[in-house]
């Protein structure tokens, strides 16, 4: 705390984050990349100081900030031995560390590090083991080995860790070699991330699991022999031969190979003169030194581990140009634009004379692809806006003039559903369709969310419409939860996701609201290989075969059958009458009307039916699959009007189901009654001055509900609660959980008792906290209240009504879930939920909560005239 106290005084935007475990550091390390420095007060850490230091060296950066109000010799050999960069006393100002930090990035070694070797000389470094006496065995052994690390670098004896790293490999594998394929393909996917293990597996030519194996092997080894920077020494060293053998020709390449070499060695780090790998590269790609020097270590690292594997020279220049490229626009914001820059753009772009480089074109190329290089994971072209400005207008040379001619290109084609989203997208639904073995990352969420929620032109809408098709995500309300769940993807989402997997999450999101911590959890794998084909799969074979007699029964409606296999959409997720065979002849259908003129659509519906007629849930299938529009409206035309109504009891009626379209909601209700409800409190509390002005009238309205229990018309809170169209009720209660339209007393007999001894959930302060309106504090609260206390199924409903209103249906949802099971028999609840999930679409979920409201209550008018509203309006939508 006094270190980030210390930042605030200085008015220093710098983030700042506290660990109270070496665990707790390390994880905060890994999370997190951008960390320039770990700062320890080292008297007060004690012996965890020594540990935290041990373990951020061994993973290799970032730099290591040690300090305190007295060294003495131990300590400072201790801590220098550990390869601690800077060594401070305690009190400190912001510009001591500074300034130490800065010697770290630009000579490799901070001042006060330098200054105590040159007053102490190299025996400081001089290993002794009586300094690690009290450390635990394993902690003293790998400080030890640290310790000898520092004096003796490790890149001295690379060959023979290398050597020891596979013989590692041998004894957890038969086939310990590691040949070059499999070398590359390492560094491959520790530059790239694990996520992409398959599509490398297949690029390298090896076996996906063997390269995972492989893979973990070299981390974990790495890991007590000088930390994961050190792998790209380790599997050069395994693949010099090839090099040395004259496999490569080129003379750039070996030069930046050996440069690469030596940032590896330096963990990053500038040297103390003139920078190699800067110098290198602004001879080799034309950018100023200016830009270069802005490149962190671990910008540095990251690229020489790229230019060490590179296979062939184009290849490691357009390392480099994609590297600054990428570093420019990320900070943008960071640093002022200079013609520096401009000069650095020209060069990447290929726009200077004797210099090549990456064209605009190819640079959109390779930003197009369905998951990106890491390097280009995070470019927004949009950010070229400040350059852009630099230049004249009008241009006043040549440079200038192209300059300015690309980065308008570029800048086009970076617009929302521009070329570059316009291209992701027809990408995107080629591997959807085909559930190809490609990845889908995070770029490509963002632009599916940007075209699901925009107003989309040719040919974009074209594109959308057949996605929505192959998703699942046709009507209104399906479409809108795939937009959530794509948020949600795009927020929590750590790994790309295969095309099988994509698709199988935007269907399961179109379906059912998904929350945060189910797709945390779904985008948190990694799979060492694709999914399988579509023939491969368990239930292929009979899908297949359900398909082709489906097929075999529309062959004289003329229906493409290529077309179909192609185009086949998911079976809709509604409850349905429908067996296995007709749902598949419905799909079939549906794939063969998607993409054609309203004429040929109508002649094929009619060679199909072959002179009978759909049936209701024969048009609820196909309206799920298809949307609203003039297809489904001209399938009206020829479906068979309901048959009429039986004497078949009210429960049995709820028995069948509720398969057609649902109610259309006002969409701004719950807005507007989120408002209405915000002021309304507001002004209560204002005019009362506390929570129990609004007791009496409370007790009053209890009262008229005992007196009326079936008065459906009894006004309860209805300025506060969104209206059914066509049904006079309110779906509310009162604060204290009692169901309001009509007014039903809870059935506290039969409610659970609750064990012996247990205290009732605080209802007071679960009021205070939606009057001041914080909904998210009493959901927090009801969350956190174990199963079994007293009223908590009243609380939250409570709550849950609340979350309700102010539109945030799925969190409220979950609430009255669990209420329902911990209240099975109380009415209110159960008819709170089936309401929403009618109103969800969700009829099936609705179905058994409502019978079991009319059976305990079957005359229950709002479940009733629920029912009726339903029915009415699929009547009057059949015409």
């Amino acid at each position: 705390m006094a270190v980030k106290r210390l930042f605030e005084e200085e008015a220093i935007p710098a983030r700042i984050i506290g660990a109270s475990s070496v665990e707790a550091a390390m994880n905060q390390l890994k999370k997190n990349s951008r960390y320039r420095a770990v700062l320890v007060q080292w008297e007060e850490a004690g012996q965890l100081a020594l540990e935290l230091a041990c373990a951020v060296k061994e993973r290799g950066r970032p730099a290591i900030v040690a300090f305190q109000k007295e060294w003495d010799k131990d300590d400072i050999r201790r801590a220098l031995q550990l390869g601690v960069d800077s060594l401070l006393y305690d009190p400190f100002t912001i510009d001591e560390l500074f300034a130490d930090l800065k010697a770290i990035t630009e000579e490799g070694v901070s001042r006060t590090r330098a200054q105590i070797l040159s007053q102490g000389s190299e025996a400081l470094l001089e290993p002794d083991a009586n300094l690690w006496v009290q450390q635990d065995d394993d902690w003293r052994a790998r400080m030890m080995s640290l310790a000898d690390q520092m004096q003796r670098p490790w890149s001295e004896n690379v060959a023979k860790k290398a050597g020891d790293l596979e013989n590692t490999l041998r004894r957890i594998d038969e086939e310990g070699e590691i040949d070059p394929l499999m070398a590359k393909a390492v560094m491959a996917v520790l530059d790239q991330g694990r996520d992409r293990l398959p599509e490398l597996a297949k690029e390298h030519k090896v076996e996906a699991r063997s390269l995972a194996r492989v893979t973990s092997a070299v981390e974990d080894f790495a890991e007590h022999h000088g930390g994961p920077s050190r792998i790209p020494l380790l599997m050069n060293e395994v693949i010099r031969k090839v090099d040395d053998g004259g496999g490569q020709t080129g003379g750039k390449l070996l030069i930046l190979k050996r440069v690469a070499r030596v940032v590896l060695r330096t963990q990053g780090h500038s040297g103390r003169k003139k920078d190699a790998l800067n110098e290198t590269m602004r001879k080799m790609i034309g950018v100023p030194m200016p830009v270069l020097v802005g490149l962190t270590p671990d910008d540095r690292v990251d690229l020489s581990g790229r230019l060490l594997f590179a296979e062939t020279e184009e290849e490691a220049l357009d390392h480099c140009r994609l590297m600054v490229f990428s570093h420019m626009l990320r900070n943008v914001d960071r640093f002022p634009t200079s013609p520096n820059h401009l000069h650095a753009l020209a060069a990447i772009l290929g726009l200077k004379a004797r210099i090549s480089g990456i064209t605009p074109e190819e640079l959109l190329q390779r930003l197009a692809v369905l998951n990106p290089s890491p390097v280009l994971y995070d470019v927004d072209l949009l950010d070229l806006e400040p350059f852009r400005e630099l230049i004249p207008d009008p241009p006043t040379s040549a440079l200038d003039k192209a300059l300015a001619g690309a980065l308008d290109g570029l800048l086009e084609a970076g617009d929302p559903l521009g070329d570059l989203d316009q291209r992701r997208l027809s990408a995107l639904l080629g591997a959807v369709r085909t559930e190809s073995a490609v990845l889908i990352g995070r770029p490509t969420w963002r632009t599916l969310h940007i075209a699901l929620s925009s107003e989309v032109r040719p040919p974009v809408d074209r594109i959308i419409d057949r996605m929505t098709f192959l998703l699942g995500a046709r009507t209104h309300v399906a479409r809108n939860r795939l937009l959530q769940a794509l948020a949600d993807l795009i927020d929590v989402g750590r790994h790309a996701l295969d095309a099988a997997r994509f698709a199988e999450f935007c269907r399961a999101a179109a379906y059912e609201p998904l929350s945060r911590e189910v797709i945390e959890e779904y985008a948190a794998e990694t799979p060492a290989e694709f999914t399988p084909d579509r023939d491969r799969r368990p239930g292929a074979a009979e899908e297949q075969a359900l398909v082709t007699a489906a097929l075999d029964a529309l062959k004289s409606a003329g229906i493409d059958p290529q077309a179909v296999l192609e185009n086949l959409p998911p079976a809709p997720r509604i409850a349905t009458r429908l067996n296995p065979e007709e749902m598949t002849r419905m799909r079939v259908l549906a794939a063969g009307l998607e993409g054609k003129p309203m004429g040929e659509q109508e002649k094929l519906v009619t060679r199909s039916l072959g002179g009978e007629m759909f049936k209701m849930p024969q048009l609820a299938a196909m309206e799920s699959m298809l949307g609203e529009g003039a297809t489904v409206e001209m399938l009206r035309t020829h479906t068979a009007p309901e048959e009429e109504e039986d004497d078949t009891p009210l429960v049995e009626h709820f028995e069948r189901g509720l398969t057609g379209p649902m109610m259309r909601i006002d969409p701004d209700a719950h807005r507007r009654s989120a408002q209405v409800l915000a002021e309304r409190q507001a002004q209560r509390w204002a005019a009362s001055g506390g929570e129990e002005a609004d007791e009496l009238p409370r007790r009053e309205r209890r009262r008229q509900r005992a007196m009326h229990p079936d008065d459906i018309d009894l006004p309860v809170r209805d300025e506060t609660m969104p209206r059914i169209p066509g049904y006079g009720g309110t779906l509310s209660d009162s604060v204290e959980g009692e169901l309001s339209a009509p007014t039903l007393e809870p059935l506290q007999a039969v409610v659970p008792e609750p064990p012996p001894g247990s205290t009732p959930v605080d209802m007071g302060r679960l009021q205070k906290y939606i009057d001041m309106g914080d909904l998210d504090a009493a959901a927090q609260l009801v969350r956190e209240t174990e199963d079994g206390t007293l009223r908590l199924p009243d609380g939250l409903n409570m709550v849950a009504l609340h979350m309700y209103v102010a539109g945030r249906r799925t969190a409220a949802g979950a609430l009255w879930e669990r209420a329902v099971r911990l209240g099975p028999d109380q009415i209110n609840i159960l008819f709170n939920l089936a309401r929403l999930r009618c109103e969800m679409g969700q009829a099936a979920e609705a179905r058994p909560l409502l019978r079991r409201v009319l059976r305990v209550r079957p005359h229950l008018t709002p479940a009733r005239r629920l029912f009726m509203q339903v029915r009415a309006e699929m009547r009057a939508e059949v015409g």
